[in-house]
């Protein structure tokens, strides 16, 4: 037993020392998979409060910018909130 306790220690360590910026995505995506211990939905997991998690998430998500035009300055926008 003893024995397999030394590997589940040493998976362990591993998964808490990854260095998520060198993963592709494919392993990023398999790595959070593993953190999420079956929660339902990505909110529910990401309410749970593991860190690495929500780390992994966030790598994820900010490693492809949004495909949404982002404006700035809105010159119609400013226009109609401007007081006269």
């Amino acid at each position: 037993m003893g024995n397999l306790e030394k590997r589940v220690s040493r998976i362990e360590d591993a998964r808490a020392n990854s260095d998520l910026k060198k993963m592709s995505d494919e392993e990023l995506s398999a790595y959070t998979a593993t953190l999420d211990w079956g929660a339902p939905t990505v909110i529910e997991a990401l309410s749970s409060g593991n860190p690495r998690f929500v780390a992994a998430i966030l790598e994820g998500v900010l490693r492809h910018g949004s495909s949404l035009p982002i404006v700035v300055d809105d010159p119609e926008r400013k226009a109609k909130n401007a007081t006269p």
